[in-house]
């Protein structure tokens, strides 16, 4: 990985507008951002409005996906493996659904394609009750949702399969509570969790958690692990995939892309690359056996 350090002076009612000007000017895949809120040295919550107005604007007009950054002093476990020490980071992503999940999977197969981290990935159904509370058109959204999120988890299992850090967890859940009382089965066991903002989320997963949410950045699920106790240690990235409604709100119109020289955002999900880490990920590992 390679670092371009730049710095801009910018006021923050504007600074959205630079940021994604350099982002489409690098062909930005995400912008990675931080939460408006900062634990402080006596456990206190600090918030800056200023960030999160920024934060506001980015993912309403962002050119590409946009991840925040609830950092809690992210840092990696060492172990020992015989004579060896070794630094583990472990990831934890609740999958839910979505394209904003599908997303956030993405970048956390990516991080587990390096060596010494560990990604479990939980993987929420709708139960039993949860259908029955479903009108007719919900499930019908419901199982084409799950039609699209089964044919891209089941590439990245045939991608990952070969790969021990990856373990791959199925729950059956009712609504948003027992999914944070699964996640709290899972503390401290974990550095970063891992999560989509829940666009497209439905409606029984959701029950339970926007009831109590103040951060609608950050989503019902991902607003809830910021104020969870168990989860108060460990840090969180929420992921928004980039949308074509975005792009048309900027003006970007299909004419655009068909200009000589404009290259178009392409999702990490179209990529092959992350094949090759998996792959790369599975060579070192024979070669370290």
């Amino acid at each position: 990985m390679s670092f371009q350090p730049l710095t801009v002076v910018s006021p923050y009612t504007s600074m959205h507008e630079d940021i994604n000007n350099l982002a489409e000017d690098k062909r930005a895949t995400l912008i990675l951002i931080p939460f408006h809120k900062q634990s402080g040295a006596d456990a206190t919550q600090q918030e800056n409005s200023s960030i999160r107005l920024v934060n506001q604007n980015l993912l309403i007009k962002s050119p590409c996906s946009v991840g925040i950054f609830i950092d809690r002093g992210l840092s990696l476990k060492t172990y020992n493996e015989g004579s060896h020490r070794r630094e583990q980071l472990n990831l934890a992503m609740f999958f839910t659904g979505g394209h904003d999940d599908r997303e956030a999977l993405t970048y956390a197969c990516r991080m587990a394609g390096s060596l010494n981290v560990s990604l479990k990935v939980i993987r929420f159904f709708p139960g039993k009750e949860a259908i029955e509370m479903m009108s007719m058109e919900e499930e019908v959204e419901c199982e084409n949702q799950r039609f699209a999120d089964d044919t891209y988890l089941n590439g990245l299992r045939f991608m990952t399969m070969c790969n021990p850090s990856v373990t791959w967890v199925e729950k059956s859940v009712n609504s948003g509570d027992e999914i944070i009382i699964a996640a709290k089965d899972l503390a401290g066991e974990h550095d970063l969790y891992l999560v989509g903002r829940g666009q497209g989320m439905i409606k029984p997963f959701a029950l339970g958690l926007s009831e109590w949410g103040d951060c609608e950045e950050l989503g019902p699920l991902g607003d809830s692990l910021s104020t969870s106790d168990f989860a108060q240690h460990a840090s969180i990235l929420v992921v928004q995939q980039h949308s074509v409604s975005a792009m048309k709100n900027k003006g970007m119109q299909q004419q655009d892309q068909e200009k000589p020289g404009f290259e178009a955002w392409k999702s990490p999900l179209s990529s092959r690359d992350l094949l090759n880490i998996v792959n790369n990920r599975k060579k070192t590992d024979e070669e370290d056996d």
